[in-house]
């Protein structure tokens, strides 16, 4: 193949920490991780059975969760977890005291148990107890807990099976919090329900609602964010909203007043993707640059201090963040090659570095077992970069096998075995594009689609 000039490189070479494709901690006292293997591995409390390694042991070092190596997404509650395969079936384990696992019963797992049959499962996100999915046909569903209105469906019952949330098939993003959730819709509108003593539905009051509302009329919201109260939003024009439960600064809008609508934060307009922990928010901007405020009692926020901060502050000058979110005390934090970091409480071993001390600044987990691979200066030609309709990939002594694109929440939205793409159809933003050999070497790097 011809070689074209250089637009975007692949620089250096991939290190051992510099193998993770996605991670999770909301609401959560551990922390779980996909390699770019497909494997998942987890650390941190083990009381419930949440690692899924049939202990109750804690884990302050990374564990794998089984031998399987087709994962695709995970999500973490406090006392369970649950997450799905690459063929699209659902998986959960740990306490299922409210019925949260959906595995139809009360039983508890100590390993990653199916549940149902499906093969349609896009995406979850776990509350308190409580769980939300969507499937690939675009429906919503619920179970778990269900005391504050939580799932959905109108009533207060809890729900042990997933349950379907109304009619609708256009159901895009979703994200929980501790009692209540977030959903966008295809046509941007954004809805909420559950829970509501801090205002963190956004409907102007503080009553519960058992049926998801919509917020506004705005048919532009891009990414959304639950913390324990609190919740963070960003537009499709680049704006940035909070509103909700404001008391420790999560709201990073100066104040600690609680807020009962969708409120912006200056007028910025380069803002890309939100995060959110307990009682602290994220928010990355199309440069890469990683803002963070609230609670940093623990260090969550990872900025070297353990001082709160209510406006949001960037840390460092880094440009290659992908994804930040916080679990109960602690936080993590992607970067676009690949490497994880984690910073905050570690009473149980969820920083994942072997002790139980807490640390207030980002510190990398690294990998051990994937296969790595050496990329010179001229191994590939991405371009371009930005890019607005067909990316091509260019490399003379490179065999592709396949290649696949995440957006920053983790997701695969794009794969190929050719080297080529057409991305006119993917929303503006940042990118990760994973490159495997015919060995199953594999690289990564972060494009812009504008």
């Amino acid at each position: 193949m011809k070689k074209i000039t250089l637009l975007f490189l692949f620089c250096g070479i991939i290190s051992n920490a510099q193998c993770w494709n996605s991670v999770n901690s909301t609401n959560s006292q551990g922390t779980f991780a996909i390699k770019d293997d497909g494997t998942m591995w987890a650390w941190g409390k083990n009381d419930y059975h949440q690692l899924g390694d049939e202990t109750t042991v804690n884990r302050n070092t990374v564990v794998q969760v089984g031998t399987d190596t087709n994962w695709a997404t995970v999500s973490a509650e406090i006392y369970s977890c649950l997450a799905i395969k690459t063929d699209g079936t659902l998986w959960a384990w740990g306490d299922n005291f409210f019925g949260q696992l959906g595995n139809g019963t009360f039983s508890s797992s100590n390993t990653p148990t199916q549940i149902g049959i499906d093969s349609n499962w896009l995406t979850i996100s776990g509350g308190n107890r409580h769980t939300i999915g969507l499937k690939t046909d675009g429906t919503l569903w619920a179970w778990g807990d269900n005391t504050s209105g939580q799932l959905g469906d109108g009533t207060l019952d809890t729900r042990t099976s997933p349950t379907q949330i109304g009619t609708d098939t256009n159901w895009a993003k979703i994200n929980s919090g501790f009692y209540f959730n977030l959903a966008i819709k295809m046509d941007g509108t954004l809805w909420a329900w559950g829970n509501n003593g801090s205002g963190q539905l956004g409907n102007g009051s503080t009553t519960n609602s058992n049926i998801p509302i919509q917020i506004g009329t705005d048919t532009n919201w891009k990414d959304i964010a639950a913390g324990n109260s609190h919740s963070v939003a960003v537009k499709m024009d680049g704006t940035l909203w909070v509103w909700g439960y404001n008391a420790i600064g999560q709201l990073g809008d100066s104040s600690f007043t609680d807020r009962l609508i969708p409120t912006m934060i200056g007028t910025n307009t380069n803002w890309n993707s939100v995060g959110a922990g307990s009682n602290v928010s994220f928010a990355i901007n199309t440069n890469g640059n990683l803002f963070e405020t609230g609670f940093n009692y623990y260090g969550e926020l990872g900025d070297g201090t353990n001082s709160g901060r209510n406006i949001f502050t960037m840390l460092g000058t880094d440009t290659d963040w992908l994804k930040a979110e916080g679990g109960q005390s602690h936080s993590v934090a992607l970067k676009t090659n690949g490497t994880l970091y984690t910073a905050g409480d570690n009473l149980f071993g969820q920083l994942g570095d072997g002790t139980n001390v807490q640390n207030n600044t980002f510190t990398a987990i690294s990998c051990q077992t994937l296969k790595t691979a050496n990329f010179d200066a001229n191994s590939f030609n991405i371009y371009p970069n930005p890019v607005q309709d067909i990316l091509i990939i260019s490399s003379d002594n490179f065999d592709i096998a396949k290649s696949e694109i995440f957006d920053i929440t983790g997701k695969k939205v794009m794969e190929s075995k050719q080297n080529i793409f057409s991305v006119i159809n993917l929303q503006n933003g940042i990118y990760l594009i994973k490159i495997a050999d015919k060995e199953g070497k594999i690289t990564n790097q972060k494009f812009i689609k504008k």
